[in-house]
């Protein structure tokens, strides 16, 4: 069954139209007329078809010349191999001289034939399957196209292969994601991407030359640490793991390279060492109410902790805000990493009708979820209003994270980071947004009939924000 072409026209000046249809009425094609090769490029992406031929008119609709839209289309690496046929309404020799020297496969000059215009699109559109058949059994038996990479779609690194020419020629779903590679624009994107790690492949070569696999280790691989580039600009440090790729008789068929993001793995070592420092606080702390009750309380007590919250809640509520803040912030230094920014700005300091001990661990609570959320060099800042009569006090603590990398859907380290460990249970239906410090946090706010409202803006800012009543000698 014949195949019908594929052909985008790019659209001609009004007075050339005419003629322009004269080539294409007699055969049927799929013919799509565009304001630009943009659009082709687009329509490609959009509908997953690549076109056979690419019809350029001798002046476009927008004036321009046909001859600068062939040389950029030669200078496009999406469009390249594509054959260009160019159809020119005048008939001198310096013009259609002119569209060969710009890359046109084959020129025509008005009047056009449109027997000979199909032909010739018959023709190209041949030779060009053909070189893609020979490009693509070329990079299966090089090993680098085999369907065996879907495999690499389940792993967790960002992974791209590597021609010779270190062209990249497949980035995994994860490299795509942590990259910012654009399906539409794959190709262009791919080649950008590219470019930044040809210094480290050529290193690679010279560290491996004049290695060979042995049984022990069958595979060349070389470590380097740098900071890598997304599509958008936005840069973050990496761990790139580059590995030979080799043909029967130890010819390099390519590279393979491993993208670990290191920002997200000193994500999770700062998480880790501020829960150390916690629980030494936490023993260091029930250590001096041990010592007080054992002092003060007539000897030590078996179920210390219960006892000691008692007599908290007979503590009365009042709390001096800006004193507690200045106290809470002491311990938050002493746990988390000097690379967060904790900063608290307050309009009024008040005394809120809260006791100080509640008031200290809800704060906390949440202060402490949002250093871990934000990560590495990330800011949180604590926010009080103005007392408003009837409503109280608003506390505000929003969380800005400086993460470059977006997270990977589905994947669990990802949903760790995220605190998105919560076992909801069937008396926690309402808190099935809140994790675990939250929702200690909720369960203070409570005995002051007030909730918490959480907001979440994208992937790396979030604010929770309460209210508190004022007592009576700040109103």
């Amino acid at each position: 069954m014949l195949k019908i072409p594929r052909v985008a026209l790019l659209l001609a000046a009004e007075e050339e139209q005419p003629l322009l249809r004269g080539a294409f009425h007699r055969y049927s094609y799929c013919l799509r007329e565009v304001n630009g090769l943009h659009e082709v490029i687009q329509l490609h992406a959009e509908e997953g078809a690549p076109f056979d031929l690419i019809a350029i008119p001798l002046q476009l609709f927008d004036q321009t010349s046909g001859v600068s839209a062939c040389i950029q289309a030669r200078t496009t690496p999406e469009l390249s191999s594509t054959p260009i046929m160019a159809l020119s309404s005048s008939r001198d020799k310096v013009v259609l001289q002119a569209f060969y020297n710009a890359g046109a496969d084959v020129v025509f000059a008005a009047p056009f034939d449109a027997d000979m215009v199909f032909m010739q699109i018959g023709a190209l559109a041949r030779l060009k399957r053909a070189f893609d058949e020979e490009l693509n059994q070329s990079c299966h038996d090089s090993g680098l196209l085999h369907p065996v990479v879907a495999a690499f779609q389940s792993v967790r690194e960002g992974l791209l292969l590597i021609d010779t020419n270190y062209n990249v020629i497949f980035a995994n779903q994860a490299a795509r994601q942590m990259l910012g590679i654009r399906e539409s624009r794959i190709e262009t994107d791919l080649a950008i991407i590219g470019e930044q790690f040809k210094n480290f492949l050529k290193q690679h070569g010279s560290l491996m030359q004049g290695h060979a696999p042995t049984q022990k280790s069958s595979l060349l691989q070389s470590s380097h640490e740098a900071n890598v580039r997304r599509v958008n600009g936005d840069a973050f440090k990496a761990d790139l793991s580059i590995t030979s790729l080799l043909r029967r008789g130890d010819a390099t068929a390519g590279y393979s390279l491993a993208i670990t993001d290191l920002g997200e793995i000193r994500h999770l070592s700062n998480t880790l060492v501020q829960a150390q420092r916690t629980k030494s606080l936490c023993l260091l702390t029930t250590a001096a109410c041990l010592h007080w009750l054992a002092s003060y309380q007539r000897g030590g007590r078996i179920a210390a902790i219960p006892y000691i919250d008692q007599l908290l809640q007979q503590a009365p509520r009042s709390c001096p805000l800006n004193a507690t803040l200045t106290a809470l912030l002491e311990v938050i230094d002493l746990v988390s990493n000097p690379d967060v920014s904790v900063r608290v700005r307050i309009e009024q300091d008040l005394n809120l009708a809260v006791r100080a001990s509640d008031f200290f661990q809800l704060i906390g609570h949440i202060v402490l979820y949002a250093v871990e959320y934000v990560g590495v060099s990330g800011e949180v800042l604590v926010e009080t209003g103005a007392n408003i009569p009837g409503e109280g006090v608003t506390i505000t603590v929003g969380a800005h994270s400086r993460r470059i990398t977006p997270f990977q859907s589905q994947d669990r380290i990802s949903q760790l980071i995220q605190h998105d460990f919560l076992q909801v249970t069937e008396d926690s239906e309402d808190l099935l947004e809140l994790d675990a410090g939250l929702l200690a946090a909720q369960k203070i706010a409570e005995r002051y009939r007030t909730f918490l409202e959480c907001q979440n803006q994208g992937e790396t800012t979030f604010k929770v924000r309460l209210k508190l009543p004022i007592g009576a000698e700040s109103r």
